[in-house]
């Protein structure tokens, strides 16, 4: 069995992180637009596609970065029988090698599509319906438009529908480990590094909660161009 031994379970968790490093958008961009399109600034996910080339592609984009996290998964359960251990482990690779790939220098994108995909991949079908309904679709279309907000609550939200479900303790722990990767993400992007010496509590707030420095996402984007 390739989890029997020490060299299996290596090659197998630097596979998962390998290919969720695969830049999916970097690619999209660069045949779409070639290189032009890639100078043009940093293309890491679904969302820098779009402002780049348009809507189409980035949904494009969005699915394969999806799948990159779905049948990964799949595939360990099914055709390797792995335990429950080593599945959520590789989930988390998978994020882990598409918000910092090794392909791009360690920068990367936000990790919301593929985390969908492993979820799914995890059969969290219930958890899943419940923060796509409550947050994609009712809070962004019906209270707030800002979808950076309701990405935050729904990582919140997440390890408690774990809990609720009765998925048992490691998934509750992966719930966790989850969000943290995210936050992190959100936190220092690709190299925006908080002022720790002044304690910019605000800056932080901003950024784990809205994934940007202040509120306002006109500003944000003024401010970014």
């Amino acid at each position: 069995m390739l989890f029997d031994d020490y060299f299996g379970v290596f090659f197998l968790l630097t596979f998962a992180y390998l290919i969720g490093s695969l830049p999916t958008a970097f690619f999209a961009v660069y045949f779409i637009k070639g290189s032009s399109g890639i100078r043009s600034g940093k293309i890491a996910g679904a969302y820098s596609v779009k402002n780049t080339i348009g809507l189409i592609p980035s949904l494009f984009v969005f699915l394969m970065d999806f799948f990159k996290g779905f049948l990964p998964i799949i595939t360990a359960t099914y055709m390797f029988s792995a335990e429950i251990t080593m599945i959520l482990t590789l989930s988390l690779l998978l994020i882990i090698g598409h918000n910092w790939s090794i392909f791009l220098k360690l920068s990367g994108g936000r990790g919301i599509a593929i985390s969908l995909g492993t979820l799914l991949g995890l059969h969290l079908w219930q958890e899943v319906t419940i923060l796509v309904i409550l947050f994609g679709l009712i809070g962004k279309y019906i209270i707030h438009k800002d979808s950076a907000l309701w990405v935050f609550w729904g990582i919140m939200v997440l390890p408690a529908l774990l809990l609720f479900f009765e998925r048992g303790l490691s998934f509750v722990i992966f719930g966790i480990c989850l969000g943290f990767l995210l936050f992190v993400k959100r936190l220092f992007g690709d190299g925006k590094i908080l002022d720790i010496r002044h304690c910019n509590w605000r800056v932080l707030t901003s950024r784990v909660v809205w994934d940007r420095d202040i509120v306002s996402k006109e500003q944000w984007r003024k401010k970014s161009g």
